[in-house]
């Protein structure tokens, strides 16, 4: 039960990051485009697979745990600016660039504050770790960077702008 919660909270905390961190007009997830998990973002994905013991799941949801708070609360910070920029860029009256300035800023600030926040969550639960399953994570980790290759070889880089 404590694996599954475990799991779940993990999933949930990186898909919603995926998602505040994503390009703007490209297409995230986990191949990579965008908001796709990067940098110490990986990490928390990966830790269904170091076989992880019941004391370090325990330590895992209680890094979780103590951050929800801030997470959510930013993210919901994060949503209503996004949502302000939204209905000014989506009016009928004339926007100029510096009209929208200090949203753009607003909503910068709020997704360094996400980053920053999962890199520290990142690094927090790298320490429960075992050599050996750092060791394994980064195996893993040059895995999925290889099939990110792949796939881009296959079908191409993703566009930046709406479909043509």
């Amino acid at each position: 039960m404590m694996r599954r919660l475990t799991a779940a909270m993990i999933l949930a905390t990186i898909l919603s990051t995926g998602t505040a961190l994503a390009r703007p007009g490209g297409r995230g997830g986990p191949f990579g485009g965008g908001g796709g998990p990067d940098g110490g973002m990986m990490l928390p994905l990966l830790l269904g697979k170091l076989d992880l013991t019941d004391a370090q799941h325990q330590q895992v949801h209680a890094i979780l745990t103590a951050h929800r708070a801030t997470f959510q609360s930013v993210f919901s910070q994060l949503r209503d600016a996004q949502q302000a920029l939204e209905a000014k860029l989506l009016s009928t009256d004339p926007v100029q660039l510096a009209d929208v300035a200090p949203q753009i800023q607003r909503i910068a600030d709020l997704r360094k504050q996400i980053l920053e926040q999962g890199v520290a969550i990142a690094l927090e639960v790298r320490g429960v770790l075992t050599p050996q399953q750092l060791a394994h994570a980064a195996d893993l980790h040059t895995q999925i960077a290889a099939l990110r290759a792949q796939m881009r070889a296959l079908v191409g880089e993703p566009p930046m702008g709406p479909p043509e």
